[in-house]
């Protein structure tokens, strides 16, 4: 194999720091959005919001807030606004579109690699493409989108 074809294929499938940069940027969209969804709560009496089922209910509001976020994204374009800054896209393993239930299989994957404090994404680290532990196991992976040329066809535009 030739260094250009390693270099290429490597780049196709992208790293750790590229996936936890674009989660960052993610995050930061994301509280913006949990804030403005959280806008209601205060009418909510003080006695349900500090009950079980009170919590219980609104870590599934936060729960439904996420999975809407990355799933209405994931299907439509396959990126978020921080996958699309740092030129990542999800796709299925066969590179068609992501499907509801794919993206439902991977939020679900995903938030368990995140919850065991990151194990499922250390996997990209020894995987040879560089896939996780839920880009595996939910039929999706992630993919480098190559940089769009300017008109010129000299500088690459983001």
């Amino acid at each position: 194999m030739s260094d250009q074809t390693r270099s290429t294929t490597q780049h196709q499938h992208p790293g750790l720091p590229r996936r936890l940069a674009a989660m960052v940027y993610d995050a930061i969209l994301l509280l913006a959005v949990i804030m403005i969804c959280f806008v209601p709560v205060p009418l909510l009496s003080e006695t349900f919001r500090e009950s079980i089922v009170g919590r219980l209910i609104l870590q599934c509001y936060i729960a439904l807030i996420l999975f809407v976020f990355f799933g209405w994204f994931w299907t439509h374009h396959g990126q978020t606004l921080g996958m699309r800054a740092w030129r990542l896209k999800v796709t299925r393993h066969d590179g068609r579109s992501v499907s509801w239930g794919a993206a439902g299989k991977r939020f679900i994957l995903a938030t368990i690699s995140f919850a065991a404090f990151g194990t499922g994404y250390l996997l990209c680290l020894f995987h040879p493409t560089n896939m996780t532990f839920h880009d595996l196991y939910s039929g999706t992976k992630l993919v480098l989108v190559a940089k769009k040329k300017s008109r010129s066809g000299n500088t690459p535009q983001k």
